[in-house]
């Protein structure tokens, strides 16, 4: 199920599984870009991620470094990369920066870098998404 929530809220949860009534509580905050670099190879994206964690482009990326630094109490937690072809990668990384060069087509690859905030608890995943129909 999905949620349409717009603003900053909090939303109580009610589940019930196999007779068992589970509550949980969640927030859902204002969107922040939690980088202060993000390029691949010489193309510079941090702005791109001002407003949005998400980016679609019919760009292909050969062989290019995909160099990441998060902003301050920011950490990546993971990296994963789709070539299009069938080929992946997953990169566990659990720091607040990652370095690595990347091969993505623009026949529907894509770049997810899931991030989270040690302090506030907030997490975030920044998607490139690469098609020939964008």
């Amino acid at each position: 199920r999905y949620l349409a929530v717009t603003g900053v809220q909090t939303c109580a949860l009610p589940i019930s599984v196999k007779g068992v009534k589970l509550k949980t509580t969640f927030t859902v905050k204002k969107y922040t870009n939690p980088c202060k670099t993000f390029k691949i190879g010489k193309t510079n994206l941090l702005s791109k991620f001002n407003k949005n964690d998400v980016l679609r482009t019919n760009k292909a990326f050969k062989k290019q470094k995909l160099d990441i630094k998060l902003k301050s109490g920011w950490k990546i937690s993971s990296v994963h990369v789709t070539s299009g072809t069938g080929s992946y990668k997953n990169y566990r990384v659990n720091k607040s920066s990652f370095s690595k060069k990347i091969t993505v087509s623009n026949n529907y690859g894509y770049i997810y870098v899931y991030c989270y905030n040690e302090k506030t608890k907030v997490s975030e995943c920044l998607q490139i998404n690469t098609s020939t129909r964008y």
